[in-house]
């Protein structure tokens, strides 16, 4: 059984299926899996941004998340080792204008999206209630 690894972001577009990347190693080259080919085992379908407010939702979907990964093993013989989530360890600090690796992402002329502190993600989802309950239109009525 060969040593896998996967890279996955937190997409949780409505009706779309998690980005995800299983890849293993040939030779020195880290190869990606036909993923795709496999058709009785797909990434799990992202709720939208309403559902993403749901926190009973969330930790469904981080359940079938697991699910899937555990199944995609026996489907093509190996074993995850390592996973990668395209997600930050923590939100910036409040008063800071971004965290410090996407400071060193910049200093490297790579570009990447600034993370929220935390009063800013409450801003968000405030905002995203609000917009909802006031009857505004959302990923979920389209």
């Amino acid at each position: 059984m060969d040593d896998a690894f996967v890279g996955m972001d937190v997409a949780f577009a409505r009706n779309k299926r998690l980005p995800v990347v299983v890849c293993t190693w040939q030779g020195t080259v880290l190869r990606p899996l036909p993923l795709r080919e496999i058709t009785a085992v797909l990434p799990p379908l992202g709720g939208g941004n309403v559902a993403a407010l749901d926190a009973a939702t969330v930790v469904s979907f981080v359940h079938d998340v697991v699910r899937y990964l555990g199944a995609i093993e026996p489907a093509c013989g190996v074993k995850i080792r390592r996973i990668g989530i395209d997600a930050p360890s923590d939100p910036k600090k409040d008063g800071t204008s971004r965290r410090c690796a996407e400071a060193g992402l910049d200093a490297l002329g790579i570009s990447c999206i600034t993370t929220p502190s935390l009063s800013e993600f409450d801003v968000i989802r405030q905002k995203a209630r609000v917009h909802v309950g006031g009857g505004g239109v959302s990923d979920a009525t389209r």
